[in-house]
């Protein structure tokens, strides 16, 4: 009887445990394309100019995005980055973030606009954390005719903090920018 007692209850901490931990697992970040539109295809391209817009919520992301891409980037294509942030909705002390050599004055072949709209904060249950969810718009505009080259509106989702996707999203703009 006392052997039977104690699996129940070795059982029953094997179960607590199981679902403890199961609680605990976190979502990946994901990146998903909601619309791409390719217009006309460039050929060559050695500089690319990566221009970001929108409110100034995603300061920190932005600039962590440019280093990732920099990295990615500097063997293949000579990269500058322009922020072009407005802080209509407060977070001024975010702009001080914004590095002050950003290359900016290159003759780009290139110009990728991104712009970040719709962040949704949501509260994960039973935890202090929260979600992200917020849409991207891409634009490839060949600077020589001012005319769009590709669009693609994306929809990222993070956990914790909106930076946890920058690693799938420079990966994803490296195929969109080669292709």
């Amino acid at each position: 009887m006392k052997k039977k007692i104690a699996r129940l209850v070795c059982c029953l901490f094997k179960l607590l445990y199981v679902i403890q931990v199961e609680a605990q697992k976190k979502p990946d970040s994901k990146i998903s394309i909601r619309h791409s539109y390719t217009i006309k295809r460039i050929e060559s391209v050695k500089s690319i100019l990566f221009v970001y817009e929108g409110d100034a919520w995603l300061t920190r992301k932005y600039v962590n995005l440019s280093k990732r891409l920099q990295k990615r980037f500097k063997k293949r294509y000579q990269l500058g980055f322009h922020y072009k942030l407005d802080t209509k909705n407060g977070y001024e002390e975010e702009l001080g973030y914004i590095p002050r050599e950003t290359n900016k004055n290159i003759k780009p072949d290139l110009i990728c606009k991104l712009k970040s709209y719709g962040l949704k904060r949501k509260k994960e249950k039973y935890t202090s954390e929260f979600s992200y969810t917020y849409q991207m718009k891409f634009e490839m505009i060949d600077p020589a005719t001012d005319g769009l080259i590709e669009f693609a509106e994306l929809e990222l989702f993070s956990y914790h903090t909106p930076y946890d996707n920058n690693k799938a999203l420079v990966k994803l703009l490296d195929k969109i920018i080669t292709e």
